[in-house]
């Protein structure tokens, strides 16, 4: 497979001024450029976006949403790989990211975006309580189900919850999920 040309993008914020030639459907500057669930870029036939630059539309819920981690990039490029190609997608991913900021390694598994307002679910540590932010995991609900984990140096909890969190499990499972990992 062969293309014409490809972009890379890096950043928070897409930097699209230069494709103002582009039909207006398909360039929204402060939000990406709008894809299908797919990477299809909408009013543009043969065009994909991924990584950062790309406002994907959620499968669940049709909205557009970006995922500015190079994590997303990888497995958003799988999606339109098998799109190009015509072959059924893949098991489809859980949105991640990692940062190490000051010795403490933050992590964040899933769409915080989706919770509904209110507290967090603590599952480990006492950071949610004023206590040490190191080995704090909490989750984010949406009514019971968790749509997303966070945690603050406890790498070893935190990839536990993937699962949890692909499956649109429950607080009870997370909590339980906790209880087993403690």
């Amino acid at each position: 497979m062969q293309a014409d040309a490809g972009v890379v993008g890096i950043g928070g914020v897409p930097q699209l001024d230069w494709l103002k030639e582009l039909p207006a459907t398909a360039l929204d500057p402060a939000g990406g450029l709008h894809c299908s669930p797919t990477g299809r870029v909408h009013g543009l036939r043969g065009i994909w976006a991924v990584g950062d630059v790309a406002s994907w539309d959620d499968p669940d819920d049709g909205r557009p949403h970006r995922h500015e981690h190079w994590t997303s990039a990888g497995d958003q490029a799988a999606v339109v790989a098998h799109d190009i190609l015509g072959a059924p997608p893949p098991s489809s991913t859980v949105p991640y990211f990692w940062s190490d900021q000051f010795g403490l390694k933050i992590q964040l598994i899933g769409r915080p975006e989706l919770a509904d307002p209110g507290p967090l679910v603590p599952l480990h540590g006492a950071g949610l309580d004023g206590g040490p932010v190191r080995g704090t995991v909490a989750a984010y609900t949406a009514g019971s189900r968790v749509v997303a984990v966070a945690g603050f140096g406890a790498a070893r909890y935190v990839v536990r919850y993937r699962a949890l969190v692909a499956a649109g499990a429950t607080e009870a499972d997370a909590r339980a999920q906790a209880a087993d990992l403690t």
